[in-house]
């Protein structure tokens, strides 16, 4: 029997609301992961569209939804949209882009 998925959205609210109270970042981080644990990436792509803007919750969340999702183009461009934002370079940046655009040259 397949377990339905674990709804992220109220974790990752919640985590993004200690983050802005806080601004500790390790702490985002561990509870960002936590929060993903067992969610799609349908799931968690729906709980963090609220939160896509905030690069530091966004890189997290779409890596755990590439990582499900390898050749989702729109996750791809996402994620990398948030390191740029984070100041990861035009390297790894690039190297997101391409594959984006192998998974859906349109």
């Amino acid at each position: 029997m397949i377990s339905p998925s674990v709804d992220p959205g109220p974790a990752i609210a919640d985590a993004v609301a200690a983050y802005h109270a806080s601004g500790d970042v390790p702490a985002l981080l561990d509870r960002l992961a936590a929060a993903a644990d067992g969610a799609s990436a349908d799931a968690l792509a729906a709980a963090v569209e609220p939160f896509r803007g905030i690069p530091e919750v966004a890189g997290p969340i779409y890596e755990r939804i590439v990582a499900q999702r390898p050749g989702d183009a729109r996750a791809l461009v996402i994620l990398a949209n948030a390191y740029w934002l984070e100041g990861r370079g035009p390297d790894v940046v690039g190297e997101l882009a391409t594959r984006a655009i192998a998974a859906d040259a349109g």
